[in-house]
């Protein structure tokens, strides 16, 4: 799907006991699905996003037009827990790349 370009943010859950996926770009819910672990997680993101583009489709209504990063800001960066390293989120793309957890 060449037009996934959109945001997903997978993140555990200690109150859930789960990943929750955020579709951030699209109104609505902000938490859309979940897993017990993180590939079923990314999966059902997947087709979750895929679903909200088949619904969009299906009613004519506009895609939501996808937020982008901007990798000169920090805010724009993933912190690995007990790791002062980051990892820059901005050329990550839905389709192939996923990021790691964020555990709170």
């Amino acid at each position: 799907m060449d037009k996934a370009k959109y945001q997903m943010i997978i993140q555990w859950s200690d109150e859930d006991n789960c990943f929750l996926v955020a579709l951030p770009d699209f109104p609505g819910s902000y938490w859309r699905t979940h897993g017990d672990t993180y590939d079923e997680t990314f999966a059902n993101g997947k087709e979750a996003l895929e679903s909200l583009i088949l619904a969009y489709e299906s009613t004519g209504e506009a895609l939501p037009v996808p937020s982008s990063l901007n990798p000169s800001t920090k805010r724009n960066l993933y912190c690995l827990p007990g790791n002062a390293k980051c990892v820059s989120l901005v050329s990550r793309k839905f389709q192939g790349g996923h990021l790691p957890a964020t555990r709170s």
